[in-house]
């Protein structure tokens, strides 16, 4: 016999339970937001996965239990941090190509950027993932490991030497190498900005050779890498363009732009591409107007919108015009501009695996092209200015070299800022190339930034390490100088 009491809790229990199993929306929240202890539980168990060589169960639990990692608190980010290191500490037991496929893309997937754990994890892993004895050690495994890599933004030399020589050298093995995979093995070298002419003659030869085999999305996507390193391969770009153009206005406006942005960077002005998507943007413009001006019915309107282009894809169109110099006025809206720099400085604080800082150097360019200096319009560029001496590393030294220069003739004049620079570019001097040296040596003139200020043995290096590129640039050779008597 159970008393009344005690049925009574039994039955609010239930209701309770009941309740919970109806409203999916609290289920929902619940699994949103884990409670207390539900990670640190969590954790514990990937760690013992880890432990037992189970990684694939490691990183499914860590997926599903922490946060995106830019978007985690101090303690998300803490978990992360602590997961990073149980990889580290178990990776002697990664003896499997997949072990370190699955590790790698969980770990890209969530955004994890930490670079000193991605330096040490990769150093570590070179002896699995330079071993081809190993009988999962394939190109599908090896292009998934370094899109990972790319996707964190880690241009580890040592590994992506491998890469591309195992890339080159099973480019023309359509069991190895697809067309889809040879598409994606250039979308991450280009994403790491690593410039390899033999590389891309590779994929560029492999698609002159059999151009029908690569699907429409192939095909723009080894443009788009090929713009993204400003890698000129003609042959390549007439192939790719004779089997697009005439089917340009069927494919999707993102497409459109990503061949405009490549023929910009590549530097091919393609009049008749350009004249037939800027003529289509315009007319869609004109008749998604004339609709809303006789009051069609909200059905037609919607299907004018979708032929709208989105205001990122016009500014890619104007950019990869102007780039080319497909333009004839300089006149601008100074209160635009001004606008323009304020938007852009806010998408800046965001995350840097966002990509925004990589439009940086060209947005700088674009906006000291308008004459904003010659017209006293003031800009804000503090900001922009701590920004950058923050996420130096984040550019490429070319860019960073531009910035400054750019900065320069839009009226930054803050000499510390300048000079906060001259550490940097010591460490970096091998890599400076000539157009690099004269951006540091313009912008530090026109700042008024001189050996008076800062000594004379800054410029003095500057002005060897260009000699030094001049002699190698023209294939010469210093002499050596013999003392005679």
């Amino acid at each position: 016999v159970v008393s009344s009491p005690i049925l009574a809790q039994v039955f609010c229990v239930f209701r309770h339970v009941e309740a919970c199993l109806l409203d999916m929306t609290a289920l929902r929240r619940f699994c949103v937001r884990k409670p207390a202890g539900w990670s640190r539980a969590f954790a514990s168990s990937a760690d013992d996965f880890l432990r037992q060589g189970q990684y694939g169960h490691a990183v499914d639990y860590a997926e599903r239990t922490f946060p995106d990692f830019p978007t985690a608190d101090q303690e998300g980010r803490r978990q992360w941090h602590s997961f990073a290191k149980s990889v580290l500490d178990n990776q002697g037991g990664m003896r499997r190509m997949y072990d370190y496929q699955i590790v790698s893309k969980s770990l890209a997937r969530a955004n994890y950027d930490a670079a000193a754990f991605w330096t040490k994890f990769v150093a570590k892993g070179m002896t699995v993932i330079g071993d081809t004895r190993i009988e999962d050690n394939n190109m599908e495994s090896l292009v998934d490991v370094a899109g990972a890599i790319a996707r964190v933004r880690l241009k580890d030399i040592g590994f992506f030497t491998v890469f591309v020589e195992r890339a080159r050298s099973a480019m023309h093995n359509d069991e190895e190498m697809p067309p889809g995979r040879v598409a994606q093995f250039a979308s991450v070298i280009s994403s790491v900005k690593l410039r390899d002419p033999q590389a891309y003659f590779a994929v560029g030869q492999r698609v002159i050779e059999d151009p029908a085999s690569f699907s429409t999305d192939d095909l723009i996507r080894i443009m788009a890498s090929l713009g993204n390193v400003d890698y000129q391969f003609e042959e390549l770009t007439r192939t790719i363009g004779r089997h697009l153009h005439p089917q340009v206005l069927e494919l999707p406006h993102e497409q459109r732009v990503e061949l405009a942005f490549a023929y910009g960077h590549i530097g091919i002005r393609h009049d008749t591409f350009f004249k037939t998507i800027v003529k289509d943007l315009l007319s869609a413009y004109d008749e998604y107007q004339k609709g809303v001006a006789i009051g069609a019915r909200e059905e037609d309107l919607s299907a004018l919108r979708e032929r709208l282009y989105s205001v990122r894809s016009m500014a890619l169109i104007v950019d990869a015009m102007i780039t080319l110099k497909m333009y004839r006025s300089k006149r601008y809206d100074p209160g635009l501009v001004r606008r323009m720099v304020n938007r852009y400085k806010v998408l800046l604080d965001g995350s840097i695996l966002d990509g925004e800082q990589e439009w940086l150097s060209k947005f700088f360019t674009h906006i000291s092209l308008t004459g904003v200096r010659k017209r006293k319009q003031d800009l804000v560029l503090q900001p922009y200015a701590q920004w950058l001496c923050k996420n130096a590393t984040a550019l490429e030294l070319s860019e960073v070299c531009n910035l400054l220069r750019r900065m320069a003739d839009l009226g930054f004049d803050n000499h510390e800022f300048y000079k906060a620079f001259i550490p940097f570019f010591y460490d970096n001097m091998q890599e400076l190339g000539m157009a690099d040296v004269g951006c540091i040596v313009d912008s530090f003139n026109k700042v008024k930034l001189h050996n008076d200020v800062m000594g004379d043995r800054f410029f003095y290096k500057l002005g060897l390490h260009f000699q030094d590129q001049v002699v190698l640039k023209s294939g010469e050779t210093s002499k050596k100088v013999q003392r005679i008597g």
